[in-house]
């Protein structure tokens, strides 16, 4: 199996990474731009395997939907299918048949799609039919904690609606919020009407109108770096062009806690320039609620061992059905480190003590198949002379095909 070994010999950390363009603001600009009837112009479209998945997918229309290990694709298309009408099935890879989509697809069967397993009940692979949406009420109810992106696959499609959509969020918690809010705001710059207050968003119909996206750069990527920073000697610095906290994505709102700690962000051109501090400001104990940003679950996990900061973290239930399971792949690999995690998969539960610091591992670090494995534990190389041995390091190019080489950019050795 291939692997990499990552090390920094250098002194502090300067650099100006290229970050790739968002995956989440690209997936819902492709299903804006199908459903408009490629009305939609995209600019700076990311580069990353799930995007481009989906754009072939949308151009080819194969009579078997493949796709593979994205998990937005999937549920993005099992709307854009079962609205479709036409005899497709839908599959992905294996773990993908291990991910749940019964919730998205029992409530687009009661909207009139038609739609079966092929498999396992409440699991892909899915054959679609042709169903009887016109005549269904528009108005419905979804649970939302397992998935904002079935929120999100129904919404970018309620415009096709004849008589748009009411969707009212049943249950106490909307899992990544967000990632909603961001669907609604891309759909307005198509002249989409749309109202969200409290848990019910209503949606007018459409067409969509012709209009330009410009996606913005990726801020779960952007998270790497600023932790890779916050290891880093004092004086170190990040860039990022493009970059702004006035962002569509969720993640961004991770600018806040990394200032907590005290790295100083400043606008500078069209982007953000970062400091590391000559002190961090590090609590005894750190607790962060992610229920709007899970992606950053594993970063700040890392991130904690290698300062040594023992935390309580909520809010990480979807981590467990992801490209692997997240929390559980984290609890294993950090051992290698010498980091023993208290986990609890079904809350999103995810603890460390004081008195643990990550050591130099032995063993080589899998990345269990999960580019937010690799991208997360990376920073860590940089605490240790000898640095780290990473195994499949291809896994990155899901979401950030370019991660490797601008780490050698910026002075680690990785090869």
């Amino acid at each position: 199996m291939e692997k990499i070994q990552l090390r920094f010999p250098g002194n502090a950390l300067t650099a100006c990474p290229a970050l790739p363009a968002s995956k989440s603001e690209s997936n819902r600009a492709l299903m804006m731009r199908a459903y408009s009837g490629e009305k939609v112009e995209i600019e700076n479209l990311s580069g990353a395997r799930d995007t481009a998945i989906l754009a072939s997918l949308l151009e080819e229309d194969p009579d078997v939907y493949d796709a593979h290990d994205a998990g937005t694709t999937l549920r993005f298309l099992t709307t854009y299918l079962a609205l479709k009408g036409e005899n497709r099935m839908l599959t992905g890879s294996e773990r993908m048949k291990q991910r749940p989509v019964g919730i998205l697809v029992r409530k687009l069967n009661e909207l009139g799609a038609r739609i079966s397993y092929e498999e396992k009940e409440g699991y892909p692979p899915l054959r679609f039919g042709k169903g009887h949406f016109e005549y269904k009420p528009v108005e419905t109810d979804i649970e939302p904690e397992q998935s904002s992106q079935f929120i999100s696959s129904l919404l970018l499609a309620a415009p096709v609606f004849c008589r748009g959509m009411r969707l009212r969020l049943h249950g106490e918690r909307v899992v990544s919020r967000p990632y909603i809010q961001m669907s609604l705001a891309m759909m307005e710059k198509a002249g989409i009407s749309c109202r969200m207050e409290g848990n019910i968003i209503s949606i007018d119909p459409g067409p969509y109108q012709p209009c330009r996206i410009s996606i913005e750069p990726d801020w779960s990527a952007a998270g790497y770096w600023l932790a890779m920073l916050t290891l880093a000697k004092p004086g170190s610095m990040v860039k990022f062009d493009r970059l702004s906290r006035a962002s569509l994505q969720g993640d961004a709102a991770m600018a806040g806690a990394f200032e907590a700690l005290g790295l100083t962000f400043e606008t500078e051109g069209n982007g953000l320039r970062v400091c590391r501090p000559d002190k961090l400001r590090l609590p005894e104990v750190l607790q962060m609620d992610f229920s709007d940003m899970p992606d950053q679950g594993q970063t700040w996990i890392a991130l904690c061992a290698g300062l040594g900061l023992p935390f309580s973290f909520t809010g990480l239930e979807t981590l467990a059905l992801k490209e692997t399971n997240r929390l559980a792949a984290m609890k294993t690999e950090l051992i290698k480190f010498g980091i023993h995690l208290k986990i609890n998969e079904e809350k999103g539960f995810c603890q460390m003590d004081a008195g643990r610091r990550a050591i130099q591992p032995s063993q080589c670090i899998d990345t269990c198949r999960d580019h937010r494995m690799a991208m997360s534990l990376a920073p860590l190389s940089m605490l240790f002379d000898g640095g780290i041995a990473m195994a499949d390091p291809g896994v990155v190019v899901k979401s950030y095909p370019g991660f490797w080489e601008e780490m050698r950019k910026a002075g680690f050795a990785a090869g």
